[in-house]
């Protein structure tokens, strides 16, 4: 899936204004990779590349974005599964 579909994807689930979660590969300081859960609520723009968060600082590239779950934790789309 590309960068657009993803696009095209979160911005339709923050359109909906629902609880949703996404999750997105992070590393710590010894480079160790992890899933690390947003609230969607929490993303104030998306753009053709990046999600950028209401802290004015975090800018996370959507490559590494995962899935995305609803508030009761089922995964409403996975990447490499559609939605």
């Amino acid at each position: 899936m590309g960068r657009s579909e993803i696009r095209s994807i979160l911005k339709w689930f923050k359109y909906e204004d629902r609880d949703y979660l996404v999750s997105v590969l992070d590393r710590d300081e010894e480079g160790a990779a992890r899933l690390r859960d947003i609230p969607l609520r929490r993303v104030e723009r998306i753009t053709s590349w990046a999600l950028y968060l209401d802290d004015g600082d975090t800018v996370i590239p959507l490559h590494r974005v995962y899935m995305v779950k609803d508030r009761e934790g089922r995964v409403v789309w996975r990447r490499g599964q559609g939605s």
